[in-house]
């Protein structure tokens, strides 16, 4: 499970800037950790770690980069 949210951490994080990613997966990592009785870290790191890398990683947006003209 921590591999399948670390991807889908890096494709959404893709055409969404870090805090909007953040907090569109927050509610799905509380109730998967809920379900499966174990802690909130093991899948909150993949999904920050896929977050930060792919905002880190890939280009600004095109959205920011015209705006900022």
């Amino acid at each position: 499970m921590p591999w399948a949210l670390l991807l889908t951490a890096y494709l959404v994080g893709i055409p969404v800037f870090f805090d909007a990613a953040f907090f569109m997966l927050v509610p799905l990592l509380w109730s998967i950790s809920k379900e499966a009785n174990k802690s909130l870290l093991l899948y909150a790191l993949p999904v920050l770690s896929a977050l930060t890398a792919t905002h880190g990683l890939i280009p600004p947006h095109p959205g920011a980069a015209a705006a900022a003209q």
